[in-house]
């Protein structure tokens, strides 16, 4: 097994032990019911489960190097995944006596950022088997597979990825979260194919997607090794309005990398 490898597997055990041991303070300071910490408990001992049979049984294959070590996506260089996160909020509001969010309403002023992870996650359980608030959860679920996302925690951020993903989502926050899942199983699994198959589903159902885009250059240059393949998409990403100002320089300097044939690592 790759240090790489061992060490997300070894993050991911850490992290599920402590979702544990905060589930416990949660249920005896009663800011989480019998049933809602049964339910966690289930999930994080299947997460711990899950990691401790990975660090026996993972892989040796290295995952996949990447265009001068840069990752943009979940570093907020492009502005299409953070706007879309940022605009999807507007569904769930906390009342004085609702402690867990399970009040529904409609204020955009809601910030999940306000909320713990564990808050979160118990929320999205306590409506599981509602089919009539999918599409209020599926805003917030968003929310907290991005931050799962940007620390790395992958096979979290996966998790509700997939759930949004299966709940037939409007175009825009499908395309978000295949994105996502295709970066995850690039750099996190080192599957470039399925991989490449993902990010052409995100595509597919936005096409403005400069996100979706970017990463199926960085796939196609640095996954496949086939640079002059990447150049129409990078500069496709170049002329989008969707890109920050502060990263035009970055995506320059890839283009005429790609252009020259040049390794992208």
């Amino acid at each position: 097994m790759t240090s790489v490898g061992r060490q997300r597997l070894e993050e991911a055990a850490a992290q599920a032990r402590r979702d544990l041991a905060e589930l416990d303070e949660q249920l005896a300071t009663g800011e989480i019911d019998e049933g809602t910490g049964r339910r966690l408990r289930s999930r994080y001992s299947s997460d711990l489960e899950s990691a401790v049979e990975g660090l026996a049984h993972a892989p040796d294959d290295p995952p996949p190097g990447r265009s001068k070590g840069r990752m943009l996506i979940g570093a907020a260089v492009l502005t299409v995944g953070i706007g879309l996160a940022v605009g999807l909020v507007g569904h769930f509001i906390q009342t004085p006596d609702d402690a867990t969010l399970t009040g529904i309403a409609s204020n955009p002023e809601f910030d999940p950022a306000n909320f713990s992870n564990e808050t979160l996650e118990a929320t999205l359980l306590s409506f599981e088997g509602n089919p009539q608030a999918i599409e209020q959860t599926m805003p917030m679920r968003f929310r907290l597979a991005e931050r799962y996302f940007e620390t790395q925690e992958f096979e979290k951020a996966f998790e509700h990825y997939r759930r949004i993903i299966e709940s037939n989502p409007a175009p825009d926050l499908a395309s978000a979260a295949l994105t996502r899942v295709a970066w995850i199983v690039w750099v996190g699994n080192g599957l470039t194919e399925l991989a490449l198959q993902t990010v052409d589903q995100a595509l597919a159902a936005a096409p403005e997607n400069s996100e979706a885009a970017y990463v199926k250059a960085e796939i196609l240059w640095c996954g496949l090794g086939d640079p002059e393949a990447a150049v129409p998409l990078l500069e496709g990403v170049l002329a989008s309005d969707q890109i920050e100002e502060s990263v035009r320089a970055q995506v320059l300097e890839d283009i005429a990398s790609a252009s020259a044939g040049e390794s992208c690592g």
